[in-house]
Parts: structure tokens; sequence; C-alpha cells
């Protein structure tokens, strides 16, 4: 497939902070017409001004949540009226639900997976065929390291980023030869809402937004369909989760659990 061109119409979800906030910023930088969304209207506002005022010559702000099928839709329609299409669509919305890791409870789960993998499958089966009728397209989906193994602690969150990766590999192998590019993101840990409430100690070489942005910005344009960053932290983390046997990977992690309920009791 070859490489794209710099995108005309780019749709990010859950633009109001951490990476879809920065990604909003680059693209607007580069001229592109940007539709934004996110749950906090004051925000979006906020963003979709900073946008214009560094180049975008058009700013859609749509406020709504990606849980919400009726407000997907009608956030898809806007974008099909004013700007015909979009040309990316990276589907960054998520959450992650802090837990004790003794308590299992359903709620969480249903929270996460209905955000973070649903939301993404709303806005796909909307965009995909418009997409794959005319021939081109970038889909493209913020995933998580977390999706490698069973890590302790975030059962809910490494659940449905396991899903939201696989969802996508199998995404991209159905589109080849459609002219639809599908795009697994996979960083590792950036500044955001969800690391702002994690422990220093358990995040080494933690990013910034506008960092992880530029990094996936230039990625998408060489037409990578894999992009995991960076790797100085990613590559052990990998030899971690995909060549360490489980036999020895369960009581490794167990240790991190561990140490991690261990500082928290002592705050």
């Amino acid at each position: 497939m070859p490489k794209p061109a710099e995108p005309g119409r780019v749709l990010i979800t859950g633009a109001t902070s951490g990476i879809g906030r920065a990604l909003a910023s680059s693209y607007a930088n580069r001229g592109s017409r940007l539709a934004l969304t996110g749950r906090r209207g004051d925000r979006l506002a906020a963003i979709a001004a900073d946008a214009t005022r560094r180049g975008a010559p058009e700013v859609l702000a749509l406020e709504g949540s990606v849980t919400d099928v009726s407000q997907v839709r009608s956030h898809a329609a806007a974008i099909c009226a004013r700007f015909g299409g979009v040309d990316l669509a990276i589907l960054n919305a998520g959450i992650g639900t802090a837990r004790d890791d003794l308590v299992f409870e359903t709620a969480d789960f249903a929270s996460t997976l209905d955000t973070n993998v649903l939301g993404v499958c709303r806005w796909i089966e909307l965009l995909l065929p418009a997409m794959r009728s005319r021939g081109s397209g970038t889909i493209a989906g913020v995933s998580s390291p977390a999706a490698w193994r069973g890590f302790p602690g975030i059962g809910p969150y490494a659940a449905s980023k396991a899903a939201l990766s696989t969802l996508l590999e199998s995404l991209r192998i159905e589109s080849r030869g459609t002219g639809v590019r599908v795009v697994t993101i996979e960083p590792g840990f950036v500044e955001s809402e969800i690391t702002a409430v994690q422990d220093p100690r358990d995040m080494p070489f933690l990013m910034s937004a506008e960092a992880a942005a530029e990094r996936i910005v230039d990625a998408l344009a060489r037409g990578r369909t894999l992009i995991r960053f960076p790797r100085r932290s990613l590559w052990p983390l990998l030899l971690l989760c995909r060549v360490v046997p489980r036999a020895w990977f369960e009581p490794i992690a167990a240790g991190f659990a561990s140490r991690a309920r261990r500082r928290s009791a002592a705050r």
C-alpha cells in the first residue's frame, strides 16, 4: 500500500486531554480540517479555538460520549454534512478505571470495555463503509502495551486493550486490498489523566503528550500500521511479555503487585 498523503480531514475522539488534545494541536499546525469529540464541552471549545489559531481551516467540535450510540451517529452525520467524509480517524477516547486488585467487580469491566472497545466499534461501523466505497482512508485505534499480558491491578484496562489490539489486527487483515489502512497505536507511558493518578515509579520513561503526538503523526505519515514507542522502555517489556514463559512471568508480576499494594498502604 502506498504511503498516505497528509490527511485533509481528521477525526480525533477523546480530544479534550492527553494524546487526543496534543494530536488536535499537531494536525491543526499541519492545516488539517478537524472534527474533535469529547465529553467536556468547555474543554472541547477551548481546544477547538486553539486549533483554529494554529491554522486549522475548519474545526468541528462535537460534545458527547463514544458510549452513546445516538451521539456517535449524530456526530458522524455532522462530519459527513460538513466535510463530506474523513481521511484519517484516530479513535483515541478511552478510560482507565482505578481499582483495588483484591476486589473484583463486573462494573469496572463493563464501563471500561464499553468505552475502550465498543466506543471504537461504534465509530468503525459508521466510517468503514464510506472509506471502502471510495478505496481510501485510515482508521487508527489507540491501544496500549497493557494489551500484551494480564498485568495485575489494571485488569479491566488490560482486557479492553487486548480486545482492541486484536480487533484492529483482524480489521487490518480484512481490509487488505480495499485501500483502507488500519493502524494499531500502542504507546508507552504518556502524561494523561490516566497516568496522573499512578505512582511515577511504576512508569519508566514517561513522555509528554506533545512528544507522543508528534511520534504518532510522523509514523502515520510514513505509512506505519503498528506504532509502538519509546523503544527503550517497550523492548524490555516486549521481551518480558512475549518471551518469558508464563511460569516465570506470573510470579514476577505478582511481586510487582505486592510491592504496589505495600506502597499504597504506606501512604
